[in-house]
């Protein structure tokens, strides 16, 4: 009778484990074939606790873009962030989500058409190919109130520059600590002015060579809010913060980028907050910009759900 009972309690270990374990939240690494950056790009796919479960369920979709350096598709769970997601939504204070992790396809791209290169389109992989990729892929609800696009740093500069020229991609936006300047290219640091303007250079690689400055005006978020017609953002959430000890001089562009918005009638939310530039800090900024996310999501899921009732 003891060996019977033993039997069974392992039978119904084994048969319980793979129902929890696919109840539980996990990540694909998968390879998106693209045309705009002729190369198959790696990206991280996080799906949350559930999803192989509740297989009628659709989710809202967050696509984060990372910084420069060290940063690759896995920095996001690297940096705990999943726990925090994990946390706010056992807290009901966002929805479930899938989170969408590219690796930058290039060398510091800063997710943008570079000027002149048919095989460096970041800009088209980020807004176009690659949501389209994971709406055909995973069961996501379809439609830009269902997509966030938010980055850190370089990821930052490329999540508010692609959201402000493609307002019908994403739904909402935001970037910590995001690698944005006036638009004086003389005023820019030095790392990015090493090497001038010339061939090699950050700004050649992005902008043409010799520079475009038109194409550089184009994509400077100051430049953008200026010349934006009234309302263009009236559709388009907007958070960003920085540390008010960002060793590369964003405390001192974010806030007149801020000041900007109001005097443009552009709503949204910004903060400046303790802090350096890097990991520490995106840790404990990414609560807020995440709540504000799911806020936007829940507003459009009972959007939908109340149409539906109709």
């Amino acid at each position: 009778m003891q060996l019977n009972a033993t039997v069974f309690a392992v039978l119904g270990l084994v048969l319980t484990c793979p129902a929890q374990d696919a109840a539980k939240p996990r990540t694909e690494r998968i390879s998106v074939p693209s045309a705009a950056v002729a190369a198959a790009v790696t990206v991280a796919v996080h799906l949350p606790a559930g999803y192989d479960t509740e297989r009628e369920r659709r989710y809202p979709v967050i696509f984060f873009l990372h910084g420069a350096g060290r940063g690759s598709e896995r920095t996001w769970a690297q940096r705990g962030t999943n726990e925090t997601v994990a946390k706010l939504v056992d807290q009901k204070k966002m929805p479930p989500c899938i989170i969408v992790c590219p690796r930058d396809a290039g060398r510091m791209t800063f997710y943008i058409n570079w000027k002149g290169q048919q095989t460096q389109r970041h800009a088209d992989f980020i807004t176009a190919e690659l949501p389209a990729y994971i709406d055909e892929k995973y069961r996501t609800l379809k439609g830009r109130s269902f997509r966030a696009l938010m980055g850190d740093s370089m990821g930052g500069f490329g999540a508010l520059v692609n959201a402000l020229r493609h307002p019908q991609a994403f739904g909402t936006v935001s970037a910590h600590e995001p690698a944005i300047y006036p638009e004086d290219i003389e005023s820019l640091p030095s790392w990015i002015r090493r090497g001038g303007r010339g061939r090699g250079s950050i700004l050649a690689r992005l902008f043409g060579d010799p520079l475009d400055e038109t194409y550089w005006l184009e994509h400077n978020v100051f430049h953008i809010a200026k010349t934006a017609k009234k309302g263009a953002f009236k559709d388009l959430p907007i958070y960003f913060d920085v540390g008010e000890n960002d060793r590369y001089g964003l405390d001192q562009t974010c806030p007149p980028w801020s000041k900007l918005l109001k005097e443009k009638g552009v709503k949204h939310t910004f903060h400046l907050r303790p802090g350096g530039h890097g990991s520490r800090f995106f840790a404990a900024a990414v609560p807020s910009s995440l709540e504000f996310h799911g806020r936007h999501f829940e507003a459009a899921l009972r959007r939908a759900a109340s149409l539906k009732d109709k």
